[in-house]
């Protein structure tokens, strides 16, 4: 009598009913391409195949057990499906940065071999992680949201990777719509009296800062101004991206108009005019200028006009009184 012959049903049966191990795992997945090669027909079954699988990872970041507990505890033993996964990284994404859960882990991803899940019989299985997708992950990770000091070194890293991956684009509106959760969120580090802070106090909104090459000395006295930190950009975090973020690079309008009095610009509009002359002025700023009474006329010191109220110097206007 003829034993039957052992198929790609059998192994999917098989493979519903155990947990692999994290070596078996990988063994699977090396053969599988091999074994597609000499079948070709097998190649259809790839999706049930992956459907099937259950395996679970080396606890490398396990704590050791106490020597002095007399009954040991059963290990948890987490059990991850193999058809959740979606991605793995490629070479040139930053190594230390979190990832989504349906990405393979660095470490097994590093066992796996990077031919292997990039061999043309897992196109659907997994595709390259794409970097939006991943910053739609990072923007509601912990380490952008609460500002965790054991966070810091992630943090930056993160915020480096998004800028980098912002000035690479040429079409970048799309790109600042995935980061609006962050907008109003305290993630970037500020300098503090003009050091660099580590402190979880020293992260601050986009909004609340200037970029670190603004010069302000005009405006000392008048309030705290805070700075991003100079290491981020040595780090190579651009100033587009942080002005794209909300990131000032001068005064607000609001806060110049307010403090007229403080710089002592209200008789004297000279210095004022020379700041406003040199500033990188926002559309919002500009339009403010225009409706806002901050300039006096040349014989009556009693008030202040908009720029729209007034007139150039001109010899030919005196014959009107």
């Amino acid at each position: 009598a003829g034993c039957p012959r052992l198929n790609i049903n059998d192994l999917i049966m098989s493979l519903r009913e155990q947990v692999l191990e994290e070596a078996m795992l990988i063994r699977l997945l090396k053969w599988w391409p091999k074994f597609c090669r000499i079948d070709n027909g097998v190649e259809r079954f790839g999706i049930r195949l992956k459907e099937a699988v259950r395996y679970q990872t080396n606890s490398e970041n396990a704590s050791p057990k106490k020597q002095t507990e007399k009954e040991e505890e059963p290990e948890v033993v987490q059990v991850n499906r193999l058809e959740s996964i979606l991605y793995y990284t490629d070479r040139k994404f930053p190594d230390g940065l979190p990832l989504p859960e349906t990405t393979f882990s660095p470490s097994l991803q590093k066992r796996i071999g990077q031919r292997t899940l990039e061999n043309n019989f897992y196109r659907d299985w997994w595709s390259v992680l794409p970097f939006e997708i991943w910053t739609s992950f990072i923007v509601y990770h912990s380490c952008m949201t609460k500002g965790l000091y054991p966070e810091n070194t992630i943090r930056r890293m993160s915020i480096v990777a998004i800028s980098k991956h912002f000035d690479s684009l040429e079409r970048k509106g799309r790109y600042l719509e995935l980061l609006a959760p962050i907008k109003d969120s305290p993630f970037l580090p500020c300098d503090t009296d003009g050091t660099d802070s580590n402190t979880t106090t020293a992260l601050k909104c986009p909004s609340e800062l200037y970029l670190a090459s603004s010069d302000l000395s005009a405006f000392e006295g008048c309030g705290d101004f805070h700075k991003v930190a100079k290491s981020l950009t040595k780090e190579g975090v651009s100033e587009e991206f942080l002005l794209a973020m909300g990131v000032r690079k001068t005064i607000s309008m609001d806060f110049l108009f307010g403090h007229l009095d403080t710089l002592k610009w209200n008789e004297n509009p000279k210095p004022l005019i020379n700041y406003l002359l040199n500033a990188d002025l926002s559309r919002q700023d500009l339009l403010k200028l225009r409706s806002t009474c901050y300039l006096p006329a040349e014989n009556d010191r009693s008030s202040l006009y908009a720029p729209s109220d007034l007139y150039l110097k001109n010899d030919e206007l005196k014959i009107f009184p």
